[in-house]
């Protein structure tokens, strides 16, 4: 099973500049707020319960929800369950919760000794402040996350949504973009053959050719108003020079679109931050990029709020 997030195609030198870059972030980290840290898990969670109720006329609580990729930081998972929420996470990576040796020989057996490099590292530089900063935060005095409702293996695997069985909310946050087409298909499938019939998915990727779909570290959502970068703007669509150490299927809002219609009705798209990297649209950059609509280039994160479609009657 091979993280998503380790590329086959980038140089030691790459990799290399990615690991300076990551341990600089995790250092800066360090000295952020617990507002700054957790205020995006918060505002999420408060926009699922909000948008569920308001397709549904359920409240959050009665639903039995899972999170497809649930990441090395999975913060939206315990935010979860603080809030005393029925959530389950399935992720292909394995996260390092408590920075043992036997946890991370379990993360190299699972997900390759470069993933468990990078998640120990980080785990003693950041993460275990930022854990207890989030018990902290939200006055929690159990564990951070019971390894319980973490299930480790592929989204698009059918067996293990036959195990959860029927389920309320799906959601997703940047990850459907790390997934290959056809297990992206078998995922929509999955998802709208175990959604209830009042349920809903919230599915949300960080959409290629948006300012932040190339998945350079420079330019993600938080960094982008920031000056001095080695790239250019949405170098991933003009020049394309610098390899990314993660799979990307590269799908346009429009493609994403038309793959969730297959088994969904579309009931929003909900784009966040709709004119991020605006500024560093010059005229050059227009120029470069004038097969593209604007609404492509300015998507970046699109919330998909999906409603499995009714049987065809006969």
């Amino acid at each position: 099973m091979r993280s998503s997030s380790s590329g086959q195609e980038v140089s030691l030198l790459a990799r290399v500049k990615e690991a300076k870059t990551l341990f600089h972030t995790a250092l800066r980290r360090r000295a952020l707020s617990a507002d700054q840290l957790f205020g995006e898990s918060d505002r999420n969670v408060r926009e699922y319960g909000e948008l569920f109720e308001k397709h549904t006329g359920r409240d959050i609580k009665s639903a039995k929800i899972v999170e497809v990729g649930f990441g090395a930081r999975p913060y939206r998972l315990a935010t979860f369950h603080v809030k005393q929420l029925n959530a389950v996470g399935i992720d292909l990576d394995m996260p390092v919760l408590e920075g043992s040796l036997r946890e991370f020989l379990r993360v190299a057996r699972n997900n390759g000794l470069e993933r468990a490099l990078k998640s120990i590292t980080r785990h003693y530089i950041a993460d275990r402040i930022e854990q207890k900063k989030f018990k902290k935060h939200h006055c929690h005095t159990g564990e951070f996350l019971n390894r319980k409702n973490l299930l480790i293996g592929s989204a698009s695997n059918p067996e293990i949504w036959r195990r959860l069985g029927r389920v309320d909310l799906v959601t997703s946050e940047d990850v459907v973009e790390h997934i290959p087409v056809d297990g992206l298909k078998m995922l929509a499938r999955l998802i709208a053959e175990h959604l209830s019939d009042d349920g809903l998915a919230l599915i949300c990727p960080n959409i290629f050719t948006g300012i932040t779909g190339g998945h350079l570290l420079e330019w993600y959502h938080d960094m982008v108003d920031e000056p001095g970068k080695v790239s250019e703007p949405w170098e991933h669509l003009r020049r394309n020079r610098i390899p990314v150490n993660t799979y990307l299927n590269r799908l346009t809002r429009a493609d994403f679109r038309d793959l969730f219609s297959e088994h969904f009705q579309i009931l929003e798209e909900i784009v966040r931050q709709p004119d991020l990297g605006r500024q560093w649209f010059t005229d050059d950059v227009r120029q470069d990029l004038s097969k593209w609509p604007e609404e492509e280039l300015f998507s970046n994160q699109v919330i998909f709020v999906l409603r499995k479609q009714s049987p065809a009657i006969n």
